[in-house]
């Protein structure tokens, strides 16, 4: 779907009430638990056809939903790395790293989003049923493919292609936990008392409070951590060639 048409889909009404219902549905019961019918009634649609007429099938409505959710994030991320470019053609490790987090973990720390997108996605990358469709697609989020591979190209160096692409399967996860548990914390205050205060964990008393640092601070925080886990030197003496998909 190119930016015409999904500036199309932003302005018909009762396509952004069909998606966003079937948002909340499908991150409250699993989107294989949730019935197209189900999604027209709870979006207000005395017609049952018309979630067929808009998106045609149950599959089609999910695409639909990733461009909404997906698109915005990637063109900011496309801001982003635009600003850095213009600075430098060769940008370093943190200038990446912050570039691919940003958008999204702001709006995990926003307490005023709800973030079913997290839920959704989080299903599609461990469901046999949907990851294969879904694990890897550019068309979603062109910028951050770009980013991941400008990532890869750095490691490469030091680390070789096999442990460089690994190393970004473990940084996709990790990004994705945290944002989880960010999304979840700033809307929930019992999970803000269970994840932001180190009750039962560390073994001194403190008074540590993660959610009074800023969101700037966290963010800084996170890229450190990725930047320190994907550099740190393998022990491994496998260096094996693997590809990562070019852009």
């Amino acid at each position: 779907m190119d930016n015409k048409a999904i500036q199309n889909l932003l302005l018909n009404r009762t396509k952004t009430k069909i998606i966003e219902t079937a948002e909340r549905l499908f991150a409250e019961k699993g989107i294989n638990n949730v019935s197209t019918r189900e999604i027209a009634r709870e979006a207000g649609q005395k017609n049952h056809s018309a979630l067929h007429y808009h998106f045609g099938d149950k599959e089609n409505l999910l695409d639909a939903l990733l461009d909404y959710r997906l698109t915005p994030l990637d063109n900011k991320r496309k801001f982003l790395l635009d600003e850095v470019l213009s600075v430098s053609k060769n940008p370093n490790l943190r200038e990446l790293v912050t570039v691919l987090i940003t958008p999204m973990a702001e709006n995990a720390l926003d307490p005023k989003r709800k973030n079913y997108i997290l839920k959704i996605m989080g299903e599609l990358l461990t469901s046999a049923d949907w990851r294969k469709k879904y694990s890897v697609r550019s068309d979603k989020a062109p910028t951050a493919i770009k980013v991941t591979n400008m990532i890869f190209k750095i490691l490469k160096k030091d680390l070789g292609e096999e442990i460089a692409f690994e190393r970004l399967r473990f940084m996709a996860g990790a990004i994705m936990v945290t944002f989880a548990e960010w999304s979840i914390s700033s809307s929930s205050p019992e999970w803000a008392e269970i994840n932001n205060k180190p009750q039962g964990i560390l073994e001194n008393k403190t008074e540590i409070n993660l959610s009074l640092r800023s969101n700037e601070d966290r963010i800084t925080n996170l890229a450190d951590f990725i930047i320190g886990a994907i550099t740190y030197q393998s022990a491994s003496k496998n260096k094996k060639t693997t590809k990562l998909r070019q852009v």
